[in-house]
Parts: C-alpha cells; structure tokens; sequence
C-alpha cells in the first residue's frame, strides 16, 4: 500500500503504535446484487456483483492479505498493532498494549 514508505520513515524517528479498527459491515458483506463499488485508494468506481459467491470470499481474502501485511510491516519496522472493532470497547485492549510498551521501555 502506498502508506508503508511514510510509515517506515516516521518510525525510524518515532514511536509509532498502528490500530486498525474495524466495522463488521466492512467484513460481512450483503448480498445487493449488482453494485458500484468506490476504491477509496484508486478513486476508481467498478460495478460489482455482491450476491455473486466468489465476490464475498474474495474481499474477505483480500482484507485478511492485507492485515496480514500490515502485522507483518509493523513487526519488522518494530511497530505496536492493534486490532479494534468498532462495536467493542477498545478500551481494554488499549491498556493492555500499553501496559506491555510500558513495561518494554522500563527494561530497555
């Protein structure tokens, strides 16, 4: 993605913690038949056929590719990654990630 060249060069200054945060919407798509879709990214609209079967296991592989590529970016660039659905209380997790940063920098 066109994000990653920024990112690496901001964590080699700084601290970097990346979330991600989801929406169940996102990963469970309805069946609508035939749609535009906008790729945020490109700008480019494209007419999708979401009741097509293939269509939904598709988007769900290409997201999890590219969360795996995100995990995988941020564990080789030595970036904390969080996943949050917007539905839950992230407030648990937060603490959690930053309990474990806080203890990292003590014994560094």
């Amino acid at each position: 993605a066109d994000y990653y060249k920024p990112l690496k060069a901001l964590a080699r200054k700084h601290d970097l913690v990346l979330i991600r945060i989801t929406d169940k919407r996102e990963e469970a798509l309805p069946s609508l038949g035939i749609i535009p879709v906008r790729d945020n990214e490109s700008g480019k609209t494209r007419w999708m056929n979401t009741g097509a079967g293939n269509f939904r296991h598709d988007i769900f592989g290409q997201q999890q590719k590219r969360v795996k590529e995100l995990e995988d970016f941020s564990r080789k660039m030595q970036i904390n990654f969080l996943s949050v659905s917007a539905e839950e209380n992230y407030v648990p997790k937060l603490l959690k990630l930053f309990k474990v940063r806080n203890k990292a920098m003590k014994s560094a």
